[in-house]
């Protein structure tokens, strides 16, 4: 199986006759300081044999304007789960494949999505960052090998890292088209992981690395631990992602 997914920029308030000139742009274009949306739109299916198309993204581009945008341009104030349900709801039958999941982003920092396989729950996801410092040290290694294996890691005085941390957690839409309130999951992963850990040294100042050596896969499963049964009630926690570079990170979901 094959996932096909469309960025789509776009302004709700923008004019939908304006020309687009700029493929990359948004459209329609903002007004003034009027706020740019993003909606990733996946599909899922197998190419055309002949072609090698799943589909035409022009397709993907003018099912959204046909069907998408009319709803955005209505709702101004709206709440973003039950938008994005009624959304999906209109996009759906105008879709030669499955629609997968739509994903709303409004910052680079925070994005809610929707799979029209479960529509009653959206997925919340949230970027943070934290700094820290650690050394790279497997008790079951000797001295020798623990320098072989983790280089300047390993080094006695220790190294930092601006790491950047996703978590992601899903609730039920309400009646009302609420969901779990983004200030909420804020407050509970500030209190329960990013003071845990912001400006800490790993190896000394964190109880859980007593018994864990602080790489990115050990401090992501320790940022699910510091976060499983602490969020806003009726929130299930799907996944934390953390960078320790940015080319370096692990995603874990529990188990």
């Amino acid at each position: 199986m094959f996932e096909l997914t469309r960025t789509l920029r776009f302004c709700p308030s923008g004019d939908p006759g304006a020309p687009r000139d700029n493929a990359h742009a948004a459209w329609p274009p903002p007004r003034g300081l009027a706020g740019v949306l993003s909606l990733d739109l996946t599909i899922a299916g197998r190419p055309d044999p002949g072609t090698g198309v799943l589909l035409n993204v022009k397709d993907l581009d003018a099912a959204f304007a046909a069907a998408a945008l009319p709803r955005f341009r209505a709702a101004a104030g709206a709440e973003p789960a039950g938008l994005l349900r009624g959304v999906a709801q209109a996009l759906a039958p105008t879709l030669p494949f499955p629609l997968l999941r739509l994903r709303l982003s409004a910052s680079a920092s925070a994005s809610t999505e929707l799979r029209p396989a479960d529509m009653s729950r959206v997925i919340l996801r949230q970027r943070f960052s934290f700094s820290a410092a650690h050394r790279l040290q497997a008790d079951a290694l000797s001295e020798e090998e623990n320098r072989t294996l983790f280089g300047k890691c390993n080094r006695p005085s220790f190294h930092g890292h601006n790491y950047e941390l996703e978590v992601a957690a899903a609730a039920a839409i309400a009646p009302d088209g609420r969901s779990l309130e983004p200030a909420a999951l804020d407050a509970a992963v500030r209190t329960r992981v990013i003071d845990t850990l912001d400006h800490r040294n790993l190896n000394t100042d964190v109880a859980a690395f007593a018994t864990r050596n602080p790489t990115v896969e050990h401090i992501a499963q320790t940022c699910w631990d510091l976060l499983a049964g602490g969020l806003p009630e009726g929130a299930e926690l799907q996944e934390v992602v953390v960078w320790e570079t940015d080319r370096t990170s692990c995603a874990y979901r529990g188990g």
